[in-house]
Parts: structure tokens; sequence; C-alpha cells
């Protein structure tokens, strides 16, 4: 089974957020058990940076109950990381200034561990960009039931990645 969901996404400071009801979004380094490069997270909560700091951003979600292949040719830069889900709803959030909210169907597995898989492409020309408007940079996130593992840089082939690679940990 593979859903796929289309958002264009509004971002502000450079990030958005995966999370469950009752969460906060905002996940600091100390408190992150998780973390590579371009993403960080901890049980029911995963943060993601993106290049546009202020603007819309094209984002794919998978939900996929196997696996699903690595798109590596169609992205710069691609991380995994281990997410916890609590009661196996999630939502997309970030903190616009309308406080967007979209809430994704049920994972497919339900609550239990899980896999994210971000890719992000054209990084280092919206970094260029600037502020506000819509970006030049897209994200795909997929994710798949899958027992803890540690995270991984998978690719990072921008310059705007490579500032984020030497932080890879998890606790």
């Amino acid at each position: 089974m593979l859903e796929s969901i289309s958002l264009e996404l509004p971002v502000d400071h450079h990030s958005f957020f995966l999370i469950e009801e009752g969460q906060n979004p905002i996940l600091g380094s100390e408190r992150a058990v998780a973390e590579a490069g371009l993403a960080r997270s901890a049980p029911q909560r995963a943060n993601f940076i993106t290049a546009c700091n202020d603007g819309r951003v094209d984002l794919v979600v998978e939900l996929s109950s196997t696996e699903p292949d690595a798109r590596a040719a169609d992205y710069e830069d691609i991380i995994e990381l281990p997410f916890d889900s609590r009661d196996g709803i999630v939502a997309v959030h970030t903190h616009n200034v309308n406080g967007y909210l979209k809430i994704l169907p049920p994972l497919p597995e339900g609550p239990g561990s899980y896999r994210l898989r971000y890719h992000a492409r054209n990084m280092d020309e919206a970094d260029q960009h600037g502020y506000g408007g819509k970006g030049v940079d897209g994200y795909l996130l997929q994710i798949w039931p899958a027992p803890w593992a540690d995270p991984q840089v998978l690719q990072a082939r921008s310059l705007y990645a490579k500032g984020f690679t030497g932080k890879v940990s998890s606790r």
C-alpha cells in the first residue's frame, strides 16, 4: 500500500514539523533522540529544515506499509531517522502566520515504530532566492513501519545540506 499526499506548505523560519496531538512541535537538540543533518526526531514529533525561510514549498508525503525506494536521482539530499507514534495519527504543522496544520491519513500500522526518509531538492537555489513567495525547493517525506534504527545521512549533495551533515546522533 502506498498513499501519496501533495501539499503546498507555508513555511516560516526554515522549518516544518510532523507531530501527534498534544506535542509541542519545536524540538530542541537537547530533547531530540535522533538527529541526521536536516531533521531531528523524538517520540511523537519530528522537525525538518527547509532552505526556504519564509514562503511556500512543495511537500509530498508518502505513507507506505513497506519500505519504499529512495529517490536518489530526483533529490540531492536524503536523510533517514526513527519515529515513534503513540496513536498512529500525525499532522504536518508549520509556524506560519495562519498556523498551518494538515492531519494526514492514519499511519499504515497504527501506533508503533516508523522510519522517516526525508528528501530535499534545489536547496542551494532556494537559499539564494531569499524570502517570500513560492520556493524553488521541493521535499518528499516517506513514512513506513520499521524497527528503531540509527539516523543516517544517505546523500548530501547540496552545499546547504552539507552544512548540517556533521549532525548525526542518537540517544
